[in-house]
């Protein structure tokens, strides 16, 4: 088996870990949050039974405030983008390069663009608790 996939950090897996707010972690992979088509900021994102949540690690925040202005406030703050699935208007696809883009509307007007491995999976889940 090749030593450098054994190091490999599997972070689209099944997690089902409630907390004491009942809300439940479903499903948690590798992102990318589109501000603009050269502006990306990688991180993570997590879906639970009540919203769908952006975080970056702490190394892409550092190199954030020293890179991009259009980030750094997000940055510093060390901000989540957190979209709680009764605020989604609509999800839908779009496309960046040959990957494909999940698109979040939410019902004031706000549109996300975030990039996903295994686009369906994640639009399953969402589309399962939208109303």
């Amino acid at each position: 088996m090749d030593t450098e996939k054994q190091r490999q950090p599997n972070f689209d897996i099944k997690i089902e870990k409630q907390d004491n707010n009942g809300e439940i972690m479903l499903h948690r992979g590798m992102a990318s949050w589109y501000k603009g088509y050269s502006s990306r900021l990688n991180g993570f994102g997590t879906l639970t039974n009540k919203r769908f949540i952006f975080t970056m690690p702490p190394i892409a925040k550092i190199i954030s405030i020293g890179v991009s202005k259009v980030f750094k406030q997000f940055a510093e703050g060390g901000i989540e983008i957190e979209i709680p699935y009764d605020r989604i208007k609509n999800i839908s696809q779009g496309k960046y390069l040959l990957g494909k883009i999940l698109v979040i509307e939410t019902k004031d007007g706000l549109i996300y663009k975030f990039a996903v491995m295994n686009y369906n999976k994640w639009a399953n889940i969402i589309s399962k608790y939208i109303s």
